[in-house]
């Protein structure tokens, strides 16, 4: 379908009942607009998120059957003002808050290996340097947040691969012993189903909310430091090795979904200005970078068309 078009740069489709994306749609890796508002697409594909140079995505209008993800579209602040606009809404803003964007470390990035196509594909990051306490992890069904001491990283890159369940071993959050992937999932099912009969429910609560996402599934999603150690095991727990204290002073942020990076960058959005309201300080985002297998490029984040708020939210974004 998309034979000949490398070089289109726009895609605008507005209004033609139109209802699928066909999974193609990353044979167009120049496409930087795609307005495909007011038609009838049910499902986005995963294969949108290799078309790394997508900077304005539109899909208001469609019967997207993700109820969680109409819902984000439907609030999504406008991502895509231009920058004569922006300037114009800073005239009328008094800012209390600065939030400081710096470029991604030359010696840092995110590996994603292929493998996590069919698990939990999407990844994005960010390191935050501030001395803050403790942030939020919910909506897991969606997007999972998770967050690590960077210093306690050795050096080199991280790696979101995945694991069969008996051979990912992790030290799970506040349990300080190692275990397999499959032995953490049995422990909790047994504790939820305990749980559950202690307070008469038939619903489950807390992390064991979310072990349907992974059970029957023969590989886990996991990223791992450089020494090939366990730090995240989403959408479940983080590790007990990079677990951030009072004195951690760098904080880095990864959310995974299974649903898109649009998702995951929403999410990043929407946590770093509530952690700038709920600690009411200035803060300094440093990007990260992911790569696919082969170094290529997939997302870097904070980019230029992150962290665009609305004019009412006094939040101020210098970007170096």
């Amino acid at each position: 379908m998309f034979e000949g078009l490398a070089n289109l740069s726009e895609l605008k489709l507005h209004g033609n009942e139109i209802e699928d994306i066909p999974n193609n749609i990353s044979m167009l890796p120049a496409l930087k607009v795609f307005d495909i508002s007011s038609n009838k697409v049910e499902t986005i594909p995963g294969e949108l998120s290799d078309c790394h140079k997508l900077k304005e995505l539109n899909l208001k209008s469609n019967p997207i059957s993700d109820r969680r993800l109409l819902k984000l579209i439907d609030h999504k602040k406008d991502r895509n003002k231009s920058n004569s606009e922006a300037e114009e809404d800073t005239n009328s803003v008094e800012y209390k808050f600065i939030l400081n964007v710096t470029h991604a470390p030359e010696n840092f990035k995110v590996l994603i290996m292929n493998s996590v196509k069919s698990v939990r594909e999407h990844l994005v990051a960010c390191i935050i340097q501030n001395k803050l306490h403790d942030t939020v992890c919910e909506k897991r069904n969606v997007a999972t947040i998770a967050t690590h001491d960077f210093n306690k990283f050795p050096p080199g890159n991280l790696i979101y691969t995945t694991c069969p369940p008996k051979e990912l071993m992790i030290v799970p959050l506040n349990r300080g012993t190692s275990m397999s992937g499959a032995q953490l999932f049995s422990r909790l099912q047994i504790e939820a189903n305990n749980l559950r009969k202690e307070r008469k429910r038939n619903t489950y609560s807390g992390i064991h909310k979310y072990l349907y996402l992974i059970e029957g599934k023969p590989l886990y999603p996991c990223l791992l430091n450089d020494k090939k150690e366990v730090i995240s095991f989403p959408p479940i727990t983080n590790s007990d090795i990079s677990k951030i204290e009072i004195g951690t002073t760098k904080i880095f942020i990864e959310v995974t979904s299974s649903v898109s990076q649009f998702v995951c960058k929403n999410v990043l959005d929407t946590l770093i200005k509530e952690m700038v309201f709920l600690f009411e300080k200035d803060l300094d985002v440093l990007q990260v970078k992911t790569v696919d297998h082969e170094e290529h490029l997939k997302t870097v984040y904070p980019a230029k068309t992150d962290l665009i708020f609305d004019k009412s939210v006094p939040i101020k974004i210098s970007r170096e």
